[in-house]
Formats: C-alpha cells, sequence, structure tokens
C-alpha cells in the first residue's frame, strides 16, 4: 500500500502554493520537468532526447494516446487478464463524471509514482 500522505493532493498545493499562479502552459511545462526528472532525465538537457523518442506519437489523437497509455498499463500490470475481465472491474467507472475522473487520473498518478512505505 503506498504512502497515505497522498489520500489528499490538496496537502501538496499548501507546500508548494506557486502552482497556483502558473498558466495553463507553465503548468503542463511543470509537469513534463518534473515527470522528466523522475524518469532520469535531466531538463532541458535532455529535451531533445524526449522529443525524438515520442516523435511516433505525434499524430496520435488524443485518444490514441490514451489506448497507448492503456496499452502499456495493462501489459505492466494485467498482461494475463481479458479486456471483458477489466471492463468489468471498469463498469462502475461508466456513470462517473469527467471530473471525476480527472481527478481520479491525478489521484493515482500521485500513488503510482510514491514509493511504497516499507513498513
Amino acid at each position: 500500500m503506498a504512502n497515505l500522505r497522498d489520500s489528499n493532493l490538496t496537502d501538496y498545493i499548501a507546500d508548494h502554493p506557486c502552482v497556483t499562479c502558473l498558466n495553463p502552459m507553465e503548468l503542463d511545462a511543470l509537469l513534463i520537468v518534473l515527470l522528466a526528472t523522475k524518469a532520469g532525465y535531466t531538463m532541458p538537457t535532455d529535451l531533445n532526447t524526449l522529443v525524438d523518442a515520442t516523435v511516433c506519437l505525434r499524430c496520435y489523437t488524443d485518444t490514441q494516446l490514451k489506448q497507448s497509455l492503456a496499452a502499456f498499463l495493462w501489459e505492466q500490470n494485467a498482461s494475463q487478464t481479458t479486456n471483458a475481465e477489466l471492463l468489468d472491474q471498469a463498469k462502475c467507472l461508466q456513470c462517473v463524471d469527467p471530473q471525476t475522473m480527472k481527478v481520479l487520473y491525478g489521484y493515482l498518478l500521485v500513488l503510482g509514482l510514491t514509493p511504497l512505505d516499507p513498513t
């Protein structure tokens, strides 16, 4: 189980209130820098490397990008699970409003990037 401090994302905003002053482009750029750093890249030094690594994905639609991510996560976490089994697990999400889905993405991203508590 992940560190439960992550259960309240507003705690992080309180720790770094400057994020509330960023415009959408600056916020996206900050997220890319922080995710790149987490992945072992140094920005701006490795920007061209990252851009080159993703060149084949640039013409994907938003749906295709989500499909690619879903396929990756499926392979990493549930490769022996069928589409029907996963959709059965996901059926409760079919009625969730778009804002809640965004919140779930963010929350689960935080949990996924948080080292597991060894205790």
